[in-house]
């Protein structure tokens, strides 16, 4: 146990002694340990010498005491400056051990004796000392000091102040001179040779030490940069070993320098095919030898597997850099599967752009530089021969609206671009020069190679047929409509065949039309109506004989007739004259047939070539075979108006027979009738009665006391006032009389008068009771009318009364007896037409107004 505690102190001696013979280092002043690594021995060497020379050379018994002071003095003071030194004041402690070394030196010279070889020896330890403590400067600042101290020996000496040990001469002082200086100058120039050599070292060491900084910093850099580079890196020295690998390898194929310490190993990892390895690693040998030799780079691509035996296609780079072999992998494998995508997606897309029904332009301005194959069907032409070309290329000067087709363009590429999507039609023209109309839509696009305008364009032109078709069918439909209600309302000859006519020239590609319509009596064809004739060469009425002209034959075959070239036509002279004053070019005649009967024939004319007869001309037959129809009704209604006048005459004869019959049991009843009548009508069409409804008012006034004939004699022309049985009997005359005219169908719109008249607008007259507008229209007209002809009239009762006190009462009666609105149209007619008095016998009734 006391061994190990005396090794432990021995060791702990030991590194404190060794700690202390080593010179001290300052890390923050190099200057400082500099001059501590060359001071710092030479003050150990000095206090190791003074021990040494006190404890081994034996001294002088005469010079004992001097000796010993000076050795004394040179340990004292080297062993303060080695303590100095370690403290860290080196420059101060290097300047005490100098001035001490000379001190003790100059001491010791008067101790000896003055001048000598030994006081030469100490004086150039002393400058050597100095130049290799404090440099080149501190040479020549020893040198002086020594040179003079030397002087002031020398002095001493011949003035006795010291005793010498053997006399200096004047030769001697100088050739001691002169080696002091000769050796300081040696120093000197030795030094500064040392100082400069030590400086280019010194230089060259920095720059090495530079160099070296820069190049761990580049190494470092590169490094880094590989580190950090995204793409898998790896470094193979000359001994094929890897020597670097980054972590984007092992993120990207999971194998570390762990896994393939060398190049074998890596190609057996990522080529696990032997023939394919073999075949790599060869090529792969001859590529690095060559790009040795020649330099460049080696650029290949290659399928590796990954760790977990997962192929991965890369892009293979590798350069040779002072025998090493940087190797760069760059993981395409999902650029090849992006690829493959883009390039099933552009298939896909092409044939969909190809295939769609549209056809679509991309313009790069108003430049075409992509399109369809719709495009090329749609213009008729070749890729090469639309590409770089404009729309207007394909486009007429004029657009059907009448604008120019450049500045159109311009302001939909312009709308399209500031604003939005713009749809709309527009003309083209095929390569050839054949016209079609399309519906555009242009749009804006962005792609990477910047702003392109995309062109959506369709061919409308079946479409426009279809639209105008179909308008021009609805047109004919309207104009069918209008003539039907023209014909349904019109039974004028003349006027359905103007119709007819307007209608021809309207709706067909005729430029003028005329009627000839048959008169079977005759057996002739009557010109009846035309349109579009620019001369009177058919006058109305003109005759033309069937068989004999274009119109005869149609007639008379009951066929159409077509003439596409009047000028390719024999013609007769009157004919030829009205085709050249009219300048027709062609004809049509189209038979009117209705129940196999012949009603005339309708000619169409025309000025200009036309198209063989198509759907235009099946109209026109349309019309016609209608026109046959309508002009068979205007015969058939003009007809049954001949007979229904004739029926009519009938009727109201019988009318005016039945009233004579009621004349013959009372004058007054005929001048009665005869006055209400004439009445009833004035009254009627003051307040807006229609004529047909009139006829029916007029013919019920005239019928309205037909009731009467069931009515007694003695009753009827009882002189006195009725009592309640006689009115009972005579309230039953309405009654009789509905029962009379019910069964009689014509005059059954005529029945509210005779069956009405005496009801009251309170509800209080009979025979029904009924009230207000209960009662017919006709009836409150002509209730007013029988009052106040029966007031202003003598009666057998009572005398008339005057026309004031008439309408004094009938006032007292409006809203009890009478209709109020109807008493004062009537009351204003009485008072304000001086045409009306109480006696209307002169004026007659027409019953057929």
């Amino acid at each position: 146990m006391s061994e190990m505690v005396t090794n432990s102190k021995f060791l702990r001696i030991r590194k404190q002694l060794i700690k202390y013979l080593q010179p001290p280092v300052f890390e923050k002043d190099l200057e400082k340990s500099k001059t501590a690594r060359l001071s710092y021995p030479i003050l150990l060497v000095f206090l190791a010498a003074s021990v040494v020379y006190i404890a081994f050379i034996p001294l002088d018994p005469t010079n004992l005491s001097t000796r010993f002071t000076v050795i004394g003095t040179l340990f004292v003071t080297s062993l303060f400056c080695l303590i100095l030194s370690r403290k860290g004041i080196v420059h101060e402690a290097n300047q005490v051990f100098l001035i001490s070394l000379w001190v003790t030196s100059t001491a010791a010279v008067f101790a000896s004796g003055g001048v000598s070889s030994q006081t030469q020896g100490i004086f150039v330890v002393v400058v050597v000392l100095a130049g290799f403590i404090r440099g080149k400067k501190a040479i020549l600042v020893w040198t002086m000091v020594s040179f003079i101290t030397s002087i002031f020996l020398y002095l001493f000496e011949i003035n006795g102040l010291i005793t010498p040990s053997t006399q200096v001469s004047i030769a001697y002082l100088t050739s001691h001179l002169f080696f002091l200086l000769v050796i300081a100058l040696i120093f000197y120039l030795a030094l500064r040779q040392i100082d400069q050599a030590s400086a280019l070292l010194k230089i060259q060491l920095i720059q090495k030490e530079l160099a070296e900084k820069e190049y761990v910093r580049s190494e470092t850099r590169f490094r880094q940069m590989l580190e950090l580079s995204p793409l898998p890196i790896m470094i193979v020295n000359a001994d094929e070993k890897v020597e670097f690998m980054n972590n984007r390898l092992t993120e990207v194929l999971g194998y570390t320098i762990e896994d393939v310490p060398n190049e074998t190993t890596w190609f057996q990892t990522v080529y696990p095919d032997p023939k394919f390895r073999e075949s790599v690693n060869k090529q792969w040998n001859q590529e690095i030898k060559k790009i040795r030799q020649t330099g460049g780079i080696i650029q290949e691509e290659f399928e590796v597997y990954d760790k977990w035996s997962l192929p991965h296609q890369v892009d293979f780079f590798a350069n040779v850099i002072e025998d090493k072999s940087i190797i760069i992998l760059n993981d395409i494998t999902e650029q090849h599967r992006m690829e493959a995508e883009i390039r099933a997606n552009e298939l896909l897309y092409r044939a969909l752009f190809d295939n769609v029904q549209d056809g679509i332009f991309l313009m790069d301005g108003e430049r075409f530089v992509e399109c369809n194959q719709q495009i090329l069907n749609l213009f008729g032409c070749q890729r090469d021969q639309i590409i770089g070309k404009t729309p207007l290329n394909f486009s007429p000067d004029l657009q059907p609206n009448g604008t120019d087709s450049k500045s159109s363009m311009h302001l939909h590429l312009k709308k399209t671009f500031e604003k939005s999507p713009q749809t709309f039609e527009w003309l083209h023209t095929q390569f050839n020069g054949t016209p079609f109309m399309a519906q555009v839509t242009l749009s804006k696009t962005t792609l990477p190679q910047g702003d392109f305008f995309l062109a959506q364009v369709r061919d409308i032109s079946k479409q426009k047929q279809d639209q105008a078709t179909i308008q021009r069918s609805t047109r004919r439909m309207d104009a069918l409509y209008n003539l039907e209600t023209v014909i349904s309302t019109s039974f004028n000859l003349q006027t359905i065949l103007t119709v007819f006519l307007s209608l021809i020239i309207d709706q067909s590609e005729a430029d003028a039309a005329s009627f000839l319509l048959y008169d079977s009596d005759l057996q002739i064809l009557k010109f009846s109506g035309g349109l579009g004739f620019h001369t009177n060469l058919r006058p109305t009425g003109a005759r033309f004989q069937i068989g004999d002209s274009l119109a005869g034959k149609a007639a008379l075959t009951r066929q159409p007739v077509y003439v596409d070239d009047f000028s390719k036509l024999a013609m007769n002279e009157s004919l030829r004259n009205l085709v050249e004053a009219e300048e027709f070019y062609s004809y049509c005649g189209i038979p009117m047939v209705v129940k196999g009967e012949l009603k005339g024939v309708l000619e169409i004319f025309q000025r200009h070539k036309s198209v063989a007869p198509g759907e235009w001309f099946t109209y026109i037959e349309t019309l016609a075979n209608r026109a046959a129809i309508a002009i068979d009704n205007a015969h058939l209604f003009t007809n049954l108006q001949q007979a229904n006048m004739q029926m009519q005459n009938t009727y109201d004869t019988t009318l005016e027979g039945w009233v004579y019959l009621l004349s013959q049991r009372d004058d007054e009843t005929e001048e009665h009738t005869r006055r209400v009548v004439v009445l009833t009508e004035l009254l009627a069409k003051r307040i807006g009665v229609k004529n047909h409804e009139l006829v029916h008012i007029l013919r019920g006034a005239l019928l309205h006391d037909i009731g009467k004939i069931v009515v007694p004699d003695r009753i009827l022309f009882k002189p006195g006032p009725l009592d309640e049985t006689e009115w009972k009997i005579m309230r039953q005359h309405p009654e009789a009389a509905f029962q009379s005219l019910v069964r009689i169908d014509y005059l059954k719109q005529a029945i509210d008068i005779p069956y009405c008249h005496h009801e009251r607008w309170d509800g209080t007259g009979y025979p029904r009771g009924l009230k207000g507008k209960q009662i017919p229209l006709a009836a409150r007209i002509f209730a007013i009318i029988d009052v106040w002809d029966a007031l202003s009239h003598d009666r057998p009762y009572r005398k008339a009364w005057e026309k004031e006190k008439i309408l004094a009462y009938m006032q007292t009666q409006s809203g009890l007896h009478f209709d109020p609105e109807i008493l004062l149209v009537f009351m204003d007619m009485i008072q304000n037409d001086s045409g009306l008095s109480l006696n209307n016998g002169n004026q007659q009734f027409d019953p057929m107004p």
